[in-house]
């Protein structure tokens, strides 16, 4: 998965399974960067 280039998942389109694996997947793959990110910032808030 290119980090660089994500894109937003549609939910409304597909299978239910095939939405949640590509869930799955993009939170396995930013998680770490999310983490690096709050370590060094301390800054939980993501702008949400």
């Amino acid at each position: 998965m290119d980090l660089r280039n994500t894109r937003t998942t549609i939910l409304n389109q597909g299978q239910a399974t095939e939405k949640r694996e590509q869930i799955r997947q993009c939170f396995h793959a930013t998680y770490s960067l999310d983490a690096q990110r709050v370590a060094v910032d301390g800054n939980t808030d993501r702008g949400l």
